[in-house]
């Protein structure tokens, strides 16, 4: 299981516990995809290893507690078990659950989780951030009872895998965030200035055709902060890791930019085009949290992370700028609630009652860009009746709108709720699990 999880990557880079920590960084390279790979770590603090092997083991942890949780109490004796009105039953049996995967999803997962134990407080649950693409691979491979996921699984992985049901729980969104100075080097740039980014402008910033912040294709469409605008290289920063960040970014690159859509694509993962070090500076990071930090850390640099980290991470602690991105009717957005909402409300009634489907580049003046659905892959078969009780519960109250979908959770991440209908279409999914 580890040499699955490294030969992924030349190098790895994992940032502990989601918390954009940059003394918390180590750094894994595997120099040999075989199993016998060879592990060299550099440390910034030492403390933290355990939580690098615990990544590593993640899956025979979370095979341990799919396959021997002890079921101390059954659901059978529960006095009041749910019914048409009240969609939470009174008690559940006692058991652990484990869910892994989105970044994006994570802190999400963590809110609903410490609220869902507080209300059964015989139920455990485990989360982790791992990224979507973890997500995917440890449901598929039966390792964990949930796999975060801001993508839904593709033709091929629903195919190979038709008892994984997607099941949205919530709306979210990608930005952009830069590191920028003024002229003089020392001045940060005005954080109530948000640049204005199309679609072929970060194509291009990304295939290393535009490497300077001063290229007359950014100052033309930002008039307005052309004289603030630094003559320096761009440091643009991109996921390592398969990232449903990834997934909607380069989503709205390709259908928006030709070149892009020829000759990338979009997916958890791409091939990132070509950069010739001798003209471009491009980064690398793992998860949300590094691309954060590296961006923070290096100036002049440009990426794309998920509107979660916005208020404490990417502002807060590192006081980084964040863009306008360009709609499909040609306006520049920032990813207010109400611009998600737009592109919600344009496009989620085309949604599939198996709710694979993107929101990414809705039309209408007010529709931001860069918006999906933040998923819960399930299996609809459980090793016992208790455990998909336990699931169905759980994911009932993060899609009921006086619990898990009212603004109290999600306001503090900036997702955007369910609109009725496909809450309808996610309680209807939550229902087969176990049937």
């Amino acid at each position: 299981m580890a040499a699955e999880g490294i030969n992924d990557y030349k190098e790895l880079r994992i940032y502990v516990d989601s918390q954009y920590n940059p003394s918390r960084l180590l750094i894994l390279r595997a120099e040999d995809r075989d199993n016998s790979e060879v592990l060299m770590v550099n440390w910034r603090t030492f403390a933290l290893a355990a939580y690098a092997i615990g990544l590593i083991v993640a899956g025979v942890y979370g095979y341990v507690v799919t396959t021997s949780a002890q079921v101390q109490n059954s659901s059978s004796l529960c006095s009041h078990p749910p019914t048409s009105t009240n969609l939470l039953p009174d008690c559940l049996p006692s058991l652990t659950l484990s869910e892994t995967g989105s970044a994006l999803m994570y802190p999400m997962f963590q809110s609903w989780v410490n609220n869902f134990t507080q209300l059964y407080p015989t139920v455990q649950m485990n989360t982790a951030n791992t990224g979507s693409g973890t997500g995917q691979s440890f449901v598929e491979k039966g390792l964990v009872q949930i796999g975060g996921s801001a993508a839904y699984l593709s033709d091929d992985q629903q195919s190979r895998n038709p008892n994984i049901l997607n099941i949205p729980l919530a709306v979210t969104s990608d930005l952009i965030e830069y590191n920028l100075f003024e002229p003089d080097g020392k001045t940060v740039f005005p954080s109530n200035i948000h640049l204005n980014f199309t679609a072929p402008l970060l194509s291009m910033i990304y295939n290393s055709t535009v490497i300077w912040w001063n290229d007359t294709r950014i100052k033309s469409i930002n008039p307005g902060a052309a004289n603030l605008i630094p003559s320096q290289r761009i440091w643009p920063v991109q996921r390592t890791d398969a990232s449903g960040d990834t997934w909607m970014f380069t989503q709205y690159l390709a259908a928006n930019d030709p070149w892009w859509s020829s000759n990338v694509g979009y997916g958890l993962q791409v091939t990132w085009p070509y950069c010739d070090p001798k003209i471009c500076q491009v980064q690398s990071a793992l998860g949300n949290p590094g691309i954060v930090i590296e961006t923070g850390d290096i100036k002049y640099s440009i990426s794309y992370v998920s509107v979660e980290a916005l208020d404490k991470w990417v502002i807060g602690t590192y006081g980084l700028g964040t863009g306008l991105v360009q709609n499909r009717d040609g306006n520049f957005l920032f990813p207010t609630i109400d611009n998600v909402k737009a592109s919600i409300d344009a496009l989620s009634p085309q949604t599939p009652a198996d709710e694979r489907f993107s929101l990414v580049n809705a039309p209408g003046p007010n529709s931001y860009p860069i918006v999906g659905y933040g998923y819960a892959l399930v299996n609809k078969q459980q090793i016992t009746p208790d455990f998909a009780t336990v699931l169905r519960t759980f994911l009932t109250y993060c899609l009921l709108p006086n619990y898990g979908n009212s603004p109290r959770f999600l306001d503090a991440y900036h997702f955007a709720p369910l609109p009725e209908s496909i809450r309808q279409l996610s309680l209807n999914q939550v229902a087969v699990i176990g049937q």
